[in-house]
């Protein structure tokens, strides 16, 4: 189901976005990360397992995915925003990939910035 071990992302300046990074390392690890575990495999497979589908999106337990042909790795994502800032978690876990960005903005190209960083990380 996508499990892997180890972290996700170097250790960032800003709390919240490492921990936003643990959680998915978190997820990763399949409810193990950084030698304990949290959740069992199962909660943390149910918890991004998507269930739901609506007319632009399918949905889970806090993750969802845009309907598009290409499922890239059983991408999921979560997003978060308001006055100012945007914030994306984006889990690949068949690639065993994850990126986290924080943004002091309400439009920045999250889509172009999120490529770039999966594409440098291998």
């Amino acid at each position: 189901e996508g499990c892997h071990g180890g972290a996700v992302i170097q250790r960032s300046s800003g709390g919240d976005a490492h921990g936003a990074a643990r959680f998915l390392a978190l997820h990763l690890g399949c409810g193990a990360a950084y030698g304990r575990r949290l959740l069992s495999a199962e909660s943390a497979i149910a918890m991004r397992t998507l269930t739901t589908r609506g007319r632009r999106l399918t949905t889970g337990l806090g993750w969802w995915r845009r309907h598009e042909p290409d499922d890239d790795g059983g991408l999921v994502e979560h997003l978060g925003g308001g006055g100012a800032y945007l914030n994306l978690m984006r889990l690949y876990p068949a690639r065993g990939q994850a990126v986290v960005m924080f943004g002091n903005l309400t439009r920045y190209p999250v889509e172009a910035l999120a490529g770039t960083i999966l594409g440098r990380a291998g």
